[in-house]
C-alpha cells in the first residue's frame, strides 16, 4: 500500500464516544467459517459516514506505511536497545517520510530473541522511538541478526487479551506499556507442550511452524471483502474478539496475520484453557451484534502512546480492549472479558 504525507496540523484528540461513532459507520457482510471459527466481516458503510465516525474515507490512501513494507523499503529498522539489549524494549528507527505502523502483537524475529509488540504504535517520520515488547523465545539471548525482521505473524488473540490486561495495569501504575513477561512465556511453553513441538529455545515461531499445515488449510476458508475494515470473531458459538483498522487497504494487507492470530487458538490448542472462559459449553445467544453494542457503550481512557497518537484502553459490558487513536481509530483489538 502507498501512503501520503500527513497534514501539518495536529489531529483532533480522542473523544469518549469514538467507539460508538466508528461502529455506527460500519455494517456486517456475510460471515465466513471454518470448523469452530466464524468471522463476521465489518465493512465501512461509506466514505462520508466513515469520515464523520473517525475512520478514513474508503477511497483515500492511508497516511502511513505498514511495518513489513517500511522494512522492505529499507527506510525502517528495529534493533536491540544498546549493546547489551533489554528483553522488554527495542529501538525503532524510521528514516522515511511517512509514519510506520507496528501492530499490537506483531512478531519481530531475529536480533537476540524474538519479540512481540505490547501495543499498537505509530512511529513518526524521521524519528527514533523505543517500543515496549515481550519475548516469545525464552531460551535464546544471542544475536541471530543485527536487526529484527517482521514475520507477518500476530501473537495469539487469547494471549493478546491477557497482555492487554497486564499492560493496562502497568499503565495505571505509571510503569509504561509493560506486559506480564512470565505469563507470555507460560503461554508459549504450554502451546509447545500441547502441540508436542520440539523447540530448543522455547520459541513461539517453532509452535507456528508445527501448526503451519493446519493453519494454512483453515486460512483458505477466509477472505476479505470490498470495503472491509475489520471483523468480529467467534469460536465454538462464543464471540471472543474483534479487530479493525482505519482503512480497507491497511486491513487487507494486515488480514493474514490478524486471521492467524485467531486461527492459532483453534484446532490443536485447548481453546477453553487459552481463553479462560467456558467456550466449550456450547453456543450462547449472544451475537456479533451484541458484542458491538457492548463495545459501543465503552467510553475509553486515552493517554500518550510511544510515538504518534493516543493509546486508548476500554472496558465495560463484559468486553475490553485497546487501540491507537490519531484523529481517528488506527487499529483496535477488542476481546470478550470474563463476564461476557
Amino acid at each position: 500500500m502507498t501512503g501520503i504525507s500527513s497534514p501539518p496540523t495536529s489531529p483532533p484528540p480522542f473523544e469518549p464516544d469514538a467507539l460508538a461513532r466508528f461502529l455506527a459507520s460500519t455494517r456486517f457482510a456475510p460471515s465466513q467459517q471454518h470448523a469452530s471459527l466464524v468471522l463476521s466481516p465489518l465493512v465501512a458503510a461509506g466514505a462520508g459516514a466513515g469520515e464523520a465516525a473517525g475512520t478514513r474515507a474508503a477511497e483515500a490512501p492511508a497516511r502511513y506505511l505498514l511495518l513489513d513494507e517500511a522494512v522492505a523499503r529499507g527506510t525502517f529498522g528495529l534493533e536491540e536497545l544498546g549493546a547489551g539489549g533489554r528483553v522488554g524494549r527495542v529501538v525503532a528507527d524510521n528514516l522515511g517520510a511517512l509514519p510506520v505502523l507496528v501492530l499490537f502483537g506483531q512478531e519481530l524475529r531475529g536480533a537476540k530473541q524474538n519479540r512481540v509488540a505490547n501495543a499498537t504504535f505509530l512511529v513518526g517520520a524521521r524519528s527514533r522511538v523505543e517500543l515496549d515488547v515481550s519475548c516469545v523465545e525464552q531460551g535464546r539471548w544471542a544475536h541471530r541478526s543485527r536487526r529484527f525482521t517482521p514475520s507477518g505473524e500476530v501473537f495469539s488473540s487469547a494471549a493478546r487479551r491477557k497482555m492487554a490486561q497486564s499492560v493496562a495495569r502497568s499503565m495505571e501504575a505509571g510503569a509504561g506499556f509493560r506486559a506480564d513477561q512470565g505469563a507470555v512465556w507460560d503461554d508459549v511453553r504450554e502451546r509447545l507442550d500441547v502441540s508436542d513441538t520440539s523447540s530448543a529455545t522455547a520459541s513461539y515461531a517453532d509452535y507456528l511452524g508445527k501448526r503451519a499445515p493446519d493453519l494454512a488449510e483453515a486460512a483458505r476458508a477466509f477472505h476479505t471483502v470490498p470495503g472491509q475494515v475489520g471483523f468480529v470473531a467467534a469460536m465454538g458459538g462464543h464471540v471472543v474478539g474483534a479487530e479493525w483498522m482505519d482503512h480497507p487497504a491497511a486491513f487487507t494487507a494486515s488480514f493474514p496475520g490478524l486471521l492467524r492470530s485467531y486461527l492459532v487458538d483453534t484446532g490443536g490448542w485447548d481453546v477453553a484453557n487459552a481463553l479462560d472462559s467456558p467456550v466449550s459449553g456450547g453456543p450462547t445467544s449472544r451475537t456479533a451484534e451484541d458484542f458491538l453494542d457492548a463495545l459501543a457503550s465503552c467510553k475509553g481512557k486515552a493517554g500518550p502512546s510511544l510515538g504518534l497518537g493516543e493509546d486508548v484502553r476500554f472496558s465495560g459490558g463484559g468486553v475490553e480492549g485497546c487501540g491507537l487513536y490519531d484523529g481517528g481509530w488506527v487499529h483496535v483489538s477488542a476481546f470478550a472479558g470474563a463476564e461476557w
